[in-house]
Order: structure tokens, then sequence, then C-alpha cells
């Protein structure tokens, strides 16, 4: 077989057995959570337990055994990293937690697992009792005694991590419910709006305001949620994106608290225009027409007429209308929509085009599904500065973000490889950010969460223990990089 057909065939089966985890964690959270309210002979029971039997069935035909596998905060199948997503979000975590309540880092499928099998386990696992400090010990037992044959169970491997992300690891929490959360009530919003329904302003208000709390306190457990390019889900993923990356700048911009808000709002609105544009031409995988061109085009000005449409219209509103508008018209006046009126674009505009910008440059999408790495997609808007983008403003954000902005792939002249974790706050060290390793030296992927500071020097020699060769394109290495920051 040709070296890219092997490749292609390896890459599929990835992409298989992550479709097929993934169907798996959401079925034990239905069975998980239909037998706490239905007796174990009911038939909505019997019938989740049926649909995990079947989904398993491919592997264990193939397979022996097929392993759930917890790893810190992670679920893999078969030892494939399982992708969080919008839809799977409230089920994986409740696994998880169900999972380490109960000292578990493994369930184990076996071949030949029936229903029978599956039902006793189910029962022991949500019903078990056990002394303080022997929770897994006791569970293990009782699996045992009941002689189980189908599924089997081992115990987590506590692995030492980090100090810095241990510490983190309740601000990473809340951003990820504060994400997540923003990106259910934008989808929300844009389909009420699409069917004329009433749309939930109070919604929205309160998904941003979560966001600016987090912003202001911890930025960087958040940040790293821009990462999240879900294809499918594009443009609600994109709005969200856009308000963090609007928010942040506009923290350094000096905003008080309300004006972040505010501005938060115009970002998550920013295309909601779209809402006019059928379906089927903004899901098109191919070139658009020049018809299809000028109906995209015409999403700023629907924008404000949508924004019209929704009770309440106050300042705040208004600003979120005029940022609808303007957040395609370039700082030279180009773009569109093409106005006679060439006064300056407002502030809140100047700062939504460019946290659009980079987030549309390093997404993949139906009719560009090569995106551009960050450090790429910030270096050629740097470039543009002063035609497309205001000068001051695209300098704070390079700033924030630093020339390698978080989720660039680098390796380093250790021949480690790693993920942009935060960029350095000094001008002076801004080619120095800190970075999550993610392989060793000599190649291998590491498990336990690592984050190192480029700017720490060897005190016997005064040099940097480790420098940046180049960035990479994630992609290369089949590394989706939105998974390190969840």
């Amino acid at each position: 077989m040709p070296e890219g057909s092997e490749k292609k065939s390896s890459f599929l089966q990835i992409e298989n057995l992550a479709r097929t985890g993934k169907t798996l964690v959401n079925q034990f959270y239905i069975i998980l959570k239909t037998a706490q309210v239905h007796d174990p002979n009911n038939v909505a029971f019997l019938h989740t337990m049926d649909n995990l039997i079947k989904t398993l069935t491919p592997v264990l035909t193939k397979e022996k055994e097929a392993v759930l596998l917890l790893k810190g905060d992670y679920l893999y199948f078969e030892d494939t990293r399982l992708k969080q997503d919008i839809e799977g979000f409230v089920s994986f975590n409740y696994v998880i937690a169900e999972l380490k309540k109960r000292g578990i880092g493994s369930i184990i499928f076996k071949a030949g697992i029936d229903q029978k099998d599956l039902r006793k386990f189910i029962h022991i696992f949500l019903n078990f009792t056990a002394a303080k400090g022997a929770v897994f010990e006791a569970l293990e037992i009782q699996l045992d005694d009941a002689g189980i044959k189908g599924v089997d169970i081992d115990k987590i491997k506590h692995e030492k991590e980090d100090a810095s992300f241990t510490e983190a690891q309740g601000a990473k929490e809340i951003a990820k419910k504060s994400y997540f959360n923003a990106v259910a009530v934008t989808k929300e919003i844009m389909g009420n709006a699409r069917l004329n329904q009433t749309v939930n302003i109070k919604k929205a208000k309160r998904a941003v305001q979560s966001i600016v709390d987090i912003i202001l306190h911890e930025e960087i457990s958040i940040l790293g949620l821009t990462s999240i390019k879900n294809y499918d889900e594009y443009t609600y993923n994109h709005c969200v994106n856009v308000c963090i990356l609007a928010i942040a700048l506009g923290q350094r911009l000096g905003f008080s608290k309300t004006h972040l808000s505010d501005l938060g709002m115009a970002a998550l609105f920013h295309d909601i225009g779209k809402i006019a544009i059928p379906i089927e031409v903004l899901h098109k995988p191919l070139e658009f027409t020049d018809e299809e061109w000028a109906l995209i085009r015409r999403h700023p000005v629907g924008g404000v007429t949508t924004m019209l449409k929704m009770k309440g219209l106050n300042e705040a509103a208004i600003k979120t209308m005029i940022v609808a508008f303007e957040h395609h018209q370039n700082f030279d006046h180009t773009g569109y929509p093409k106005v006679a009126n060439k006064s300056p674009l407002t502030l809140y505009s100047r700062i939504v085009s460019i946290a659009d910008c980079y987030d549309a440059m390093t997404s993949s999408r139906v009719y560009n599904k090569t995106p551009f790495p960050p450090d790429k997609a910030l270096s050629l808007m740097w470039d543009r500065a002063g035609r497309y983008y205001d000068p001051l403003v695209m300098k704070v954000f390079v700033n924030m973000l630093g020339v390698y902005p978080i989720g660039t792939l680098v390796i380093l002249d250790t021949r480690e490889m790693g993920l942009v974790y935060q960029s350095n706050p000094s001008l002076e060290k801004i080619d120095r950010p800190k970075v999550i390793l993610i392989t060793d030296v000599g190649g291998k992927d590491r498990n336990v969460k690592l984050i190192t500071d480029l700017s720490e020097t060897d005190t016997a020699t005064g040099k940097y223990k480790r420098s940046i060769v180049r960035a990479e394109d994630p992609r290369k290495f089949n590394i989706d990089v939105a998974e390190y920051y969840l």
C-alpha cells in the first residue's frame, strides 16, 4: 500500500474510533441517568443497554476488549482521545465525574458482553457501598462477587501534574461551562431569530457577563478555548470566539466592566445578519457564485434589520447594530457594505473586525478548509495594519496574543513539541511564551501535563533552557489543538 494510502487509512481508523467512543460515552451517560428513574426491567432502560452493546459490537468482533480510559480530564477510547463538543459537554463531564468518584481509570468491555452482564454492572456501579478511602476496592469486590464476565474495571492512575495546571483546574472548569453555554445560547438565539420567534436577550447578556468576569480574573482559562474550531457548528463557535477575543482586547484598551459587556454583546451578535442567508448557501462546500457572494455581502445590512425587530432597543443595542453593519468595513473604508459617508469606524467595530478576521483566518470553513496557523494569521494581519485594521488596536492585539499566539504548535531546540499556552507580558520577551509540552525529546506523547516558561534561564550559564526553533502546522501531525485547552 502506498504511504499516502496508509496515512489516510490510519486517519480514518482514528476518526471511526473517535466517533464510536463519543457515542459510547453519550450512551453510558443515558444508561446511568435512565437507571436512576426506571426499574431495571423497564423497556426504555433495556433499550439503552442494547444500543450500547450494538455500538461496541464492531470493535469487539475484531478485538477481545474495548477500553474506555480516563487520563486526567480526558476520555480515551482504544487510545484515541475523545473530543468534547457542545452536544457532548454535559455527558462527558458527568461520566468523568462518576468515574473519578469511584476511582475508576478504565472500563473494559469484553467480547461476548450481553445485556445481563451490563445490567448487573450498572446496578452495582450506582448502588454499591464502600468504606471511606476504599471506594474502588469495594466496587471491584462487588463486581467480582456478581460473576460479571463481560465488563471489568481498572483503578485510576494518578500521575503528578504540573502545579500551574492543578491550581487552575477550577477556573478552567468554570471557563468551559461559560464557553459552551455561550455557544448554546448563540445557537438558540440565531435559530429563533431565523424563525422569527422571540429572542431571549437576557440569556445572551448573562452569557457575555460570565465571559467578562472570567477575563477580568482568569483570562488565560478562557482564551485557550478560542482554539475550539467546530467545523459543523462554525457560526456559533465563531461568534463566541470573537466575543472572547474582543472582550480581552477591550480589557487591554482600558474598557470599564460595563463597556466590556456592551462590547461582548456587539461581538456575539456581529454575524446575526447571516440568519437571512439560506442554509444551503452558508454550508455550500464549493466556491460561491457571484450571486451567492452578493448575498453573503448583504449580511451586515441584514444584521441591522434583524436587531431592529428585537425588543428593548437601548444604547447598547444601537452599538451592537453599528458593529453588525461595520465589521466588514476596513480601516481605509474599503470592504463592504459601501457607504458614501467616510467617517471613522466606531472603536467597537475596529475591535470586533480584528477579532473576527483572526478567528476566521484560523478556522476551517466549508469554502475554506485550509486555515492559517495562528502565527501566520497574525503576521498577515500585522502587514495589513493601517489599511484593513486600526494600527494602534492591532498593535495591542499582537501584544495580547504574542508573536506566537495561544494554540500555536512550536518545535523547541530540545526537540520537544509544545503548544503555546500563554503569551509573555514583557515586550522584550514577547517571543518567549509559556508552552504546554506535548511530546518529550524523543517525540513520544506526554500523558502528564507540563507547562514550561520559555523565558527561564539556566542559573549556571545564563542561557535560556528552551527556545522556539519554528512554528508548525498542527494538521501535519494530526493534532487537534483545542483538546489541550479543554
